[in-house]
């Protein structure tokens, strides 16, 4: 899509993307599904795998729909575009989080961490070297409170009050 000329039609998240990168994210999930069921959990973990590489795909293709228009492989990237893709990621990772915490999914948990560690190297390696006085501080202000806040709901709702009281040195008994 990326590579060559080929015409997106449609509205921003309803588009012709979602024929080669929806469609198959939603045969894949429902083919995990079905080796789940059957018993092949090892296969439905590759599935999960692919729905992930699939979604991602289809969350920065989006992103990248956005700024250029019917044709993705024209025009120049801006500064705004290369910011909205940590804005997406961010987005998609933390959407991972619930739907793992709402779930009890550890896989999906996995997939989060894994696409805020991407946003966060890819804001502090490639975005916040654009950025020069004021905007820097406040880009790291705002990741490290997103930081902050990730740790909390972590240690919140992952974990519960059961990590957070013996494994940070917390006497639960009231015996000295």
């Amino acid at each position: 899509m990326i590579w060559i000329h080929q015409k997106i039609e449609g509205w921003f998240i309803f588009n012709s993307l979602l024929l080669p990168y929806g469609l198959p994210l939603v045969w894949t999930w429902l083919a995990s599904k079905e080796l789940s069921f059957i018993g092949r959990e090892q296969w439905a973990k590759y599935g999960k795998g692919c729905i992930l590489v699939l979604l991602f795909a289809l969350v920065s293709l989006n992103t990248r729909y956005f700024f250029h228009g019917e044709y993705l492989n024209v025009g120049t990237t801006t500064n705004a575009e290369v910011y909205s893709y940590s804005v997406a990621w961010l987005l998609l990772g933390i959407g991972l989080l619930f739907a793992g915490v709402i779930k009890h999914d550890k896989t999906l948990r996995y997939a989060s961490l894994g696409i805020m560690i991407l946003t966060v190297g890819k804001v502090f390696l490639y975005d916040a070297s654009a950025l020069e006085g004021l905007y820097r501080v406040f880009s790291f202000l705002g990741l490290g409170l997103s930081l902050l806040g990730l740790s909390w709901f972590y240690t919140r709702f992952v974990f519960g009050a059961q990590f957070s009281s013996q494994h940070l040195g917390y006497r639960t008994d009231k015996t000295i």
